[in-house]
Protein backbone atom coordinates (compact mmCIF):
# COMPACT_ATOMS: atom_id res chain seq x y z
CA UNK A 1 0.00 0.00 0.00
CA UNK A 2 2.96 2.33 0.61
CA UNK A 3 3.83 2.25 -3.12
CA UNK A 4 0.29 3.31 -4.01
CA UNK A 5 0.57 6.18 -1.54
CA UNK A 6 3.57 7.52 -3.47
CA UNK A 7 1.60 7.39 -6.71
CA UNK A 8 -1.31 9.19 -5.03
CA UNK A 9 0.99 11.87 -3.63
CA UNK A 10 2.52 12.44 -7.07
CA UNK A 11 -0.95 12.67 -8.63
CA UNK A 12 -2.16 15.17 -6.04
CA UNK A 13 1.03 17.17 -6.45
CA UNK A 14 0.69 17.36 -10.24
CA UNK A 15 -2.99 18.26 -9.94
CA UNK A 16 -2.19 20.95 -7.36
CA UNK A 17 0.51 22.49 -9.54
CA UNK A 18 -2.06 22.89 -12.34
CA UNK A 19 -4.85 24.11 -10.06
CA UNK A 20 -2.78 26.64 -8.16
CA UNK A 21 0.01 27.58 -10.53
CA UNK A 22 0.14 31.02 -8.89
CA UNK A 23 0.83 29.56 -5.43
CA UNK A 24 4.13 28.80 -3.77
CA UNK A 25 5.35 25.29 -4.65
CA UNK A 26 5.85 24.42 -0.95
CA UNK A 27 2.20 25.29 -0.21
CA UNK A 28 0.99 23.13 -3.07
CA UNK A 29 3.21 20.24 -1.95
CA UNK A 30 1.89 20.57 1.62
CA UNK A 31 -1.70 20.31 0.37
CA UNK A 32 -0.76 17.30 -1.75
CA UNK A 33 0.81 15.58 1.26
CA UNK A 34 -2.23 16.25 3.43
CA UNK A 35 -4.66 15.00 0.77
CA UNK A 36 -2.68 11.85 0.04
CA UNK A 37 -2.29 10.94 3.73
CA UNK A 38 -5.97 11.68 4.34
CA UNK A 39 -6.92 9.32 1.53
CA UNK A 40 -4.46 6.69 2.79
CA UNK A 41 -5.86 7.03 6.32
CA UNK A 42 -9.43 6.74 5.06
CA UNK A 43 -8.51 3.55 3.19
CA UNK A 44 -6.90 2.11 6.32
CA UNK A 45 -9.94 3.07 8.38
CA UNK A 46 -12.24 1.33 5.91
CA UNK A 47 -10.05 -1.80 5.90
CA UNK A 48 -10.23 -2.01 9.70
CA UNK A 49 -13.97 -1.29 10.00
CA UNK A 50 -15.66 -2.14 6.69
CA UNK A 51 -19.08 -0.87 7.74
CA UNK A 52 -20.00 -0.11 4.10
CA UNK A 53 -19.19 -1.56 0.71
CA UNK A 54 -15.88 -0.33 -0.73
CA UNK A 55 -17.61 1.26 -3.72
CA UNK A 56 -20.00 3.22 -1.44
CA UNK A 57 -17.15 4.36 0.80
CA UNK A 58 -15.12 5.56 -2.18
CA UNK A 59 -18.13 7.42 -3.56
CA UNK A 60 -18.50 9.22 -0.22
CA UNK A 61 -14.83 10.21 -0.25
CA UNK A 62 -15.01 11.43 -3.84
CA UNK A 63 -18.06 13.56 -3.04
CA UNK A 64 -16.26 15.12 -0.08
CA UNK A 65 -13.26 15.88 -2.24
CA UNK A 66 -15.37 17.30 -5.08
CA UNK A 67 -17.50 19.50 -2.83
CA UNK A 68 -14.74 20.50 -0.45
CA UNK A 69 -14.83 19.95 3.25
CA UNK A 70 -16.50 22.86 5.01
CA UNK A 71 -15.46 22.85 8.65
CA UNK A 72 -15.55 26.59 9.30
CA UNK A 73 -18.88 26.47 11.13
CA UNK A 74 -18.58 22.91 12.35
CA UNK A 75 -15.68 23.42 14.73
CA UNK A 76 -13.27 25.96 16.05
CA UNK A 77 -9.78 25.40 17.31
Amino acid sequence: MQKNHGVTLKSFSEWGQKQWSNRNKMEVEAVAVMLSWALYGAAMHWMQNQTTQAKDYINQLVQLMKNGIQLDNAMSI
